[in-house]
Protein backbone atom coordinates (compact mmCIF):
# COMPACT_ATOMS: atom_id res chain seq x y z
CA UNK A 1 0.00 0.00 0.00
CA UNK A 2 2.83 2.36 -0.59
CA UNK A 3 0.40 4.17 -3.47
CA UNK A 4 -1.78 4.72 -0.59
CA UNK A 5 -1.59 7.01 2.40
CA UNK A 6 -3.91 7.89 5.42
CA UNK A 7 -3.89 11.39 6.86
CA UNK A 8 -5.58 10.70 10.39
CA UNK A 9 -4.86 14.41 10.66
CA UNK A 10 -6.87 15.63 7.75
CA UNK A 11 -8.91 12.62 7.67
CA UNK A 12 -8.34 12.13 3.88
CA UNK A 13 -7.27 8.94 2.14
CA UNK A 14 -3.94 10.03 -0.18
CA UNK A 15 -3.16 8.47 -3.12
CA UNK A 16 -0.65 8.83 -6.42
CA UNK A 17 -2.07 9.95 -9.97
CA UNK A 18 -1.00 6.99 -11.47
CA UNK A 19 -2.81 4.92 -8.82
CA UNK A 20 -5.66 6.84 -9.26
CA UNK A 21 -5.87 6.12 -13.15
CA UNK A 22 -5.40 2.38 -11.75
CA UNK A 23 -8.22 2.69 -9.04
CA UNK A 24 -10.75 4.33 -11.77
CA UNK A 25 -10.91 0.33 -13.47
CA UNK A 26 -13.55 -1.30 -12.14
CA UNK A 27 -12.67 -4.70 -10.60
CA UNK A 28 -8.57 -4.04 -10.64
CA UNK A 29 -6.59 -5.02 -7.87
CA UNK A 30 -6.26 -1.31 -6.79
CA UNK A 31 -10.18 -0.40 -7.00
CA UNK A 32 -10.66 -2.90 -4.24
CA UNK A 33 -7.93 -2.21 -2.57
CA UNK A 34 -9.36 1.91 -1.95
CA UNK A 35 -12.73 0.37 -2.02
CA UNK A 36 -11.39 -1.88 1.54
CA UNK A 37 -9.95 1.26 2.61
CA UNK A 38 -12.76 3.72 1.83
CA UNK A 39 -14.49 1.24 3.86
CA UNK A 40 -12.57 1.40 7.27
CA UNK A 41 -12.82 5.04 6.72
CA UNK A 42 -16.10 6.19 5.50
CA UNK A 43 -15.57 9.78 6.61
CA UNK A 44 -12.06 10.13 4.70
CA UNK A 45 -11.66 12.27 1.35
CA UNK A 46 -9.90 10.75 -1.19
CA UNK A 47 -7.03 13.20 -2.28
CA UNK A 48 -5.07 12.59 -5.03
CA UNK A 49 -1.56 13.98 -3.82
CA UNK A 50 1.02 16.14 -5.99
CA UNK A 51 3.99 14.77 -6.58
CA UNK A 52 7.11 16.45 -4.69
CA UNK A 53 9.11 18.61 -7.01
CA UNK A 54 12.90 18.15 -6.24
CA UNK A 55 14.72 21.72 -6.83
CA UNK A 56 17.46 21.17 -9.88
CA UNK A 57 20.04 24.38 -9.23
CA UNK A 58 21.96 23.40 -12.59
CA UNK A 59 18.75 23.05 -14.41
CA UNK A 60 19.57 25.90 -17.14
CA UNK A 61 23.14 25.87 -16.43
CA UNK A 62 23.97 26.91 -19.74
CA UNK A 63 27.58 28.64 -20.47
CA UNK A 64 25.19 32.07 -20.87
CA UNK A 65 23.88 31.76 -17.15
CA UNK A 66 27.07 30.95 -16.14
CA UNK A 67 28.72 33.92 -17.86
CA UNK A 68 25.60 36.06 -16.55
CA UNK A 69 26.21 34.74 -13.24
CA UNK A 70 30.00 35.73 -13.18
CA UNK A 71 29.16 39.11 -14.56
CA UNK A 72 26.52 39.74 -11.88
CA UNK A 73 28.93 39.06 -8.94
CA UNK A 74 31.76 40.89 -10.48
CA UNK A 75 33.63 38.00 -11.05
CA UNK A 76 36.18 38.70 -14.09
CA UNK A 77 38.90 36.26 -13.01
CA UNK A 78 36.54 33.94 -12.67
CA UNK A 79 34.41 35.08 -16.27
CA UNK A 80 37.87 35.11 -18.18
CA UNK A 81 38.48 31.12 -17.21
CA UNK A 82 35.26 30.18 -18.00
CA UNK A 83 35.69 31.58 -21.29
CA UNK A 84 38.97 29.83 -21.96
CA UNK A 85 37.57 26.48 -20.82
CA UNK A 86 34.79 27.24 -23.28
CA UNK A 87 37.08 28.02 -26.13
CA UNK A 88 38.66 25.07 -25.75
CA UNK A 89 36.44 22.79 -25.32
CA UNK A 90 34.89 23.11 -29.16
CA UNK A 91 34.84 19.52 -30.20
CA UNK A 92 31.96 16.64 -31.72
CA UNK A 93 28.88 16.89 -30.10
CA UNK A 94 29.51 13.74 -28.02
CA UNK A 95 32.77 15.39 -26.98
CA UNK A 96 31.45 18.45 -26.48
CA UNK A 97 28.41 17.10 -24.09
CA UNK A 98 31.84 15.27 -21.92
CA UNK A 99 33.51 18.45 -22.19
CA UNK A 100 30.59 20.47 -20.80
CA UNK A 101 29.48 18.18 -18.08
CA UNK A 102 33.52 18.75 -17.02
CA UNK A 103 32.63 22.85 -17.40
CA UNK A 104 29.52 22.48 -15.68
CA UNK A 105 30.90 20.31 -12.80
CA UNK A 106 33.87 22.48 -12.37
CA UNK A 107 31.80 25.90 -12.21
CA UNK A 108 29.48 24.02 -9.41
CA UNK A 109 32.40 23.51 -7.76
CA UNK A 110 33.96 26.79 -7.59
CA UNK A 111 30.61 28.41 -7.30
CA UNK A 112 29.16 26.87 -4.84
CA UNK A 113 26.84 29.60 -3.59
CA UNK A 114 24.86 28.08 -6.73
CA UNK A 115 23.08 25.05 -4.91
CA UNK A 116 22.76 26.86 -2.02
CA UNK A 117 20.52 29.41 -4.13
CA UNK A 118 18.22 27.80 -6.36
Amino acid sequence: MTNIRINYEKETIEITKAYSKRAGIVGSAEYKELKEVKLDNPTFKIVVREASKKSNPSKNMTYNNMKKYLKAIGDQEGLKELEERIENKRYSAKENAEKYNEIKKWFLDTYTTINKSA
